[in-house]
This record gives structure tokens, C-alpha cells and sequence, in this order.
């Protein structure tokens, strides 16, 4: 994985969510969460800063920095801040050879189906 350069507009110093200094990250990362389909990417790195966009459950977002608790995204032409715990980074992998073309049609399916989720939103 490649590490991640700190951007200017980061912040450095401690918000009211304890962020720290940012850290390397993965180059991109999955968007989790236990409930709901969608997760919450804001203008700062506070729960209370304006909604930028909720992204869909499994949807891929570039990482462009990480803090103690927040992670700044770029998910299409839009850049915001997520909660950490709701990303996953992505491991690099090559396509697995043993899957049949069935097991490869059910995984993409379920990806897409968890994309096409608009069911309330989290973070």
C-alpha cells in the first residue's frame, strides 16, 4: 500500500472529536457500518459540521488523510470528512482464480445491491 501525504487543509491540532496529527493511511477504503445504508461525509472533522453527501454502504472513497477519529475522502468530485470506524482499507488483490463465474456474478451483485441501499444513513 502506498502512504498517504498529509494535506494542507487537514487539521493538526486536537477538535472536539480528539483528532490528533494525521497519520498514513491505504490509498482508498471501503465505507462500512453495522445499520442503516449510508454513512455520513461532512464539510469539517465534526459530527456537528454541514453534510456533505451520505455515501452508500460499500462504496470505495480515496483517502486523502486520517486523524485519531476522522479520515478526509474523496468519493467522486466531492471531499469531506468521515468517521474512521466507518471505513475499511482496502487491500490491493488479485482477482481469485478459484472462484466460478457464479460465486463472481453473487459477489458483484451483493456490491451492487449494498451501493443501490438508501435506507436511512449513519455517522
Amino acid at each position: 500500500m502506498k502512504d498517504v501525504k498529509k494535506p494542507d487543509d487537514l487539521p493538526t491540532e486536537p477538535t472536539d472529536e480528539g483528532d490528533e496529527e494525521p497519520v498514513a493511511e491505504a490509498e482508498f477504503a471501503t465505507v462500512i457500518a453495522d445499520s442503516g445504508s449510508t454513512v455520513n461525509m461532512r464539510t469539517k472533522a465534526k459530527s456537528s459540521a454541514p453534510l456533505v453527501e451520505r455515501v452508500p454502504l460499500g462504496a470505495r472513497v480515496e483517502v486523502l488523510g486520517t486523524c485519531r477519529s476522522w479520515t478526509k475522502v474523496k468519493f467522486g468530485s466531492r471531499t469531506g470528512y468521515m468517521m474512521t470506524k466507518f471505513l475499511t482499507a482496502e487491500q490491493e488483490q488479485e482477482p481469485d482464480e478459484n472462484l466460478t463465474l457464479e460465486e463472481r456474478v453473487f459477489l458483484l451483485e451483493r456490491r451492487v445491491a449494498l451501493l443501490e441501499a438508501s435506507d436511512g444513513a449513519v455517522g
